[in-house]
């Protein structure tokens, strides 16, 4: 499975001459623990330095409707001592 199309961090040029882009993705590893990268580079006949940095997401059990377990038990009263008011139209 290989990762969205990705956002471009801005690229290091020198003389005008491309010296190194990055390029963030969000991606998946399936259960061989395997990571699949496809990533347009914009450059072909090249020999390339690519640095993999692996940083794992958080991610919050949601309820069947989407929204965080326990959401409305931490928030349910917050605005108690500040009620909102509708005014008049």
């Amino acid at each position: 499975m290989s990762g969205d199309a990705g956002d471009r961090i801005p690229s290091i040029r020198r003389r005008g001459r491309l010296m190194m882009e990055a390029i963030k993705v969000k991606t998946h590893v399936g259960e061989d623990s395997i990571l699949r990268l496809e990533l347009p580079t914009g450059m072909s006949n090249r020999e390339l330095e690519v640095l993999v940095v692996l940083q794992p997401l958080k991610t919050e059990a949601v309820d069947e409707l989407g929204w965080p377990i326990g959401f409305f038990d931490r928030t349910y009263g917050a605005l108690a001592g500040d009620p909102i008011e509708r005014s008049l139209q």
